[in-house]
């Protein structure tokens, strides 16, 4: 469930190819999920130390996963897929086999990873710490060369909002229009009217209360006075 989650989660890094848009996973979905499966295992293990893997209720846990848990979220039947198809890798009882393999490597020219035959939280988190800083994109069941192709949809992204702030794209058309005869940023003059906007509806001064006589002990009148003497100096 651990490596599940982290998968889920490191695929949002490279939208439109891990998902096709931004999902709101996070750690209560791990958790809920967590919860169902001590639930399960306490309720089947009667008090034992270990259980069958077989008698793990595995398709009510991939369905829990990919239904409602994580699926709920989804609103793409391409993503729905993806997640599907993860839940039915991680969640089966060849998980407790030794050296179950973390991430399906195909042909990908990547060191494969399994999971340790450890027992105890100290022993993972050793594990963990052993593994490479630098992720492979494959852990992820992602091609290789798609950090490549995030960076160059970064930086299109980049171009394309310094063109909008810089009005090279549309200059033409603002000096065409007449809107800004000077020329600049169709932003900028949508802008200007907005704000103009806001200038019409302020009020040249605000003034502030007057203290007298036993409004002064009032609560509520020394919080008013407070608040338009604030709005006031800020107007």
């Amino acid at each position: 469930m651990a490596w599940f989650n982290a998968v889920v989660q490191e695929r949002l890094r490279y939208i439109p190819i891990g998902w096709s848009k931004t999902y709101e996973f996070n750690q209560s979905d791990q958790r809920c999920v967590l919860d169902c499966v001590d639930q399960w295992v306490d309720s089947m293990g009667a008090g034992r130390e270990a259980i069958d893997p077989d008698k793990i209720p595995w398709d009510a846990l991939k369905t829990l996963v990919s239904q409602s848990i994580f699926g709920g979220k989804i609103d793409n039947d391409f993503d729905q897929k993806i997640l599907q198809s993860l839940a039915d890798y991680f969640f089966r009882k060849e998980t407790f086999d030794v050296d179950y393999p973390l991430f399906d490597a195909g042909e990908e020219q990547t060191e494969q990873l399994v999971i340790p035959d450890f027992k105890c939280y100290k022993d993972f988190a050793g594990w963990t710490k052993q593994l490479p800083s630098v992720e492979s994109p494959a852990w992820s069941g992602l091609p290789m060369n798609v950090e490549k192709l995030n960076r160059i949809r970064q930086a299109e992204s980049l171009i394309a909002n310094t063109n909008l702030l810089q009005g090279t794209d549309d200059e033409l058309q603002v000096g065409e229009a007449g809107e800004d005869p000077a020329g600049g940023a169709k932003w900028l003059s949508s802008l200007k009217q907005k704000v103009q906007q806001y200038f019409d509806l302020l009020p040249e001064a605000l003034e502030t209360l007057r203290r007298a006589g036993a409004m002064v002990k009032n609560p509520l009148f020394r919080f008013l006075e407070r608040e338009c003497s604030v709005l006031s100096a800020l107007l």
